[in-house]
């Protein structure tokens, strides 16, 4: 696909999110290191969800879990509480059919929506599984709407930088791969849940125009015909030109009428 329709088509979903904030929800979460585990699932730590319109986040967090089941969380019943967290997470899900889900590269086993309900499974679990078509990855949307290298990596971090958000509960990975491995808990789910409300600010900016990215406009619509007009369209100067040119057709059109009129015996 051209520049001006990946543009347009991440444009349409952008403003459907406008138009229906209600029906959105945005989806993070954290989990043990996937390196030296030679090829198991790496557990769960915490899973943050936020609803889009009003900013209302459930976090099933292992530590709460542990608290909830009056248990210290240790190597042997790590598991158990997982099963828990895990239980509760779906349960929620089977609620949410009618839902979208917004999700930062949740795209597989290794991490994402396959990962947790492989994971789930694993546990003796039954997970609810949601249909790809209610899932859109806002990293590949930005890429569709801004272009490809409209920000460098790691890209949640960049775009965190460059917009001048401070959360000071952000982790990278290597820094959340640390925090499970000192059972820092608490740490995870609030990075965990603080990733969530990064997503909704993004998403917000982009939507009204002022998330800050390394692409000019022009690069967002692309060069063809389509998304040149675009760009003039959108700018203040081609708004006005456009409207001096329809109140021109406008003039000419209302002095014509009454002259085609009266030819006409009208």
């Amino acid at each position: 696909m051209s520049r001006y329709t990946d543009y347009k088509h991440a444009n349409e979903i952008l403003r459907s999110i406008e138009k229906n904030p209600e029906k959105y929800l945005i989806i993070h979460y954290s989990c043990e290191s996937f390196f030296n585990l030679n090829g198991k699932s790496p557990r769960i730590a915490s899973i943050s969800v936020r609803q889009y319109n009003n900013a209302q986040t459930n976090n099933f967090s292992i530590h709460q879990v542990a608290e909830q089941l009056n248990m210290t969380i240790t190597d042997e019943n790590y598991l158990e509480i997982e099963k828990k967290l895990l239980d509760d997470f779906f349960d929620f899900v089977d609620k949410k059919s009618d839902k979208i889900w917004l999700h930062w590269n949740m795209r597989d086993n290794s991490f994402g929506f396959g990962a947790l309900e492989l994971r789930y499974k694993i546990l003796k679990g039954n997970p609810t599984i949601i249909d790809n078509d209610k899932k859109i990855d806002i990293g590949h949307l930005f890429k569709q709407y801004y272009g490809g290298g409209y920000i460098g990596n790691p890209h949640i971090q960049k775009l965190l930088e460059k917009n001048h958000f401070n959360d000071k509960n952000f982790l990278n990975g290597a820094q959340e791969a640390a925090a499970f491995d000192n059972r820092e808990y608490v740490k995870l789910s609030l990075s965990t849940s603080s990733k969530v409300n990064l997503f909704s600010s993004f998403i917000t900016y982009a939507v009204n125009g002022n998330l800050l990215t390394d692409t000019s406009k022009l690069k967002m619509r692309g060069t063809n015909i389509s998304g040149l007009y675009s760009t003039f369209e959108e700018s203040r100067f081609g708004k006005m030109i456009i409207g001096l040119i329809l109140m021109i057709i406008g003039g000419i059109i209302g002095e014509i009428i009454p002259i085609l009129m009266k030819i006409l015996h009208f």
